[in-house]
């Protein structure tokens, strides 16, 4: 969450504890770090299962561990909280983007939006700009979605 600066990982086979916690407190962030389990299986990455904006945390919290849920709890945005089935239809991988004017965009895929109820949609559109992208065949081939294809850079503007 590069607005409150936390850094939440989803510990697995693919993220690694001590280096996740010193890259996080190198960025000077608040390193978060929990588990979260798919069908008795780690999520292997945590853009899986949360997508941070500048409003909310999109989160999937029944598949989270007591800690993750705690920390999700303290935050000072709003939860949106995911199903573990929106999970699985990609809800919990979207980003969130900067217009040219400045204004936030939603990236998502056709199938993460297709997940997600009228109330959901509408809470976010009230803050974005959704982008929707017909991603399903990277979905069913690649294993990843929206966030998955998108690098973030925070360089200083110039």
């Amino acid at each position: 969450d590069h607005y409150q600066k936390v850094g939440y990982v989803s510990i697995s086979p693919r993220a690694n504890e001590s280096l996740a916690t010193q890259y996080i407190k190198d960025l000077g962030y608040k390193p978060v770090l929990f588990r979260a389990w798919s069908d008795d299986v780690l999520i292997y990455h945590t853009n899986v299962m949360m997508a941070c904006t500048s409003d909310h945390i999109i989160v999937c919290k029944e598949v989270m561990d007591t800690v993750g849920r705690k920390a999700i709890a303290e935050t000072h945005k709003d939860i949106l909280e995911i199903t573990k089935e929106q999970m699985d239809s990609f809800a919990g991988n979207m980003l969130e983007l900067e217009s040219a004017s400045g204004d936030p965009v939603l990236v998502m895929s056709t199938r993460a939006r297709n997940s997600l109820s009228a109330e959901q949609l509408e809470i976010l559109i009230r803050t974005h700009n959704l982008c929707v992208l017909p991603l399903d065949q990277i979905e069913s081939v690649g294993g990843g979605s929206a966030r998955c294809m998108i690098a973030e850079n925070f360089l200083p503007k110039k």
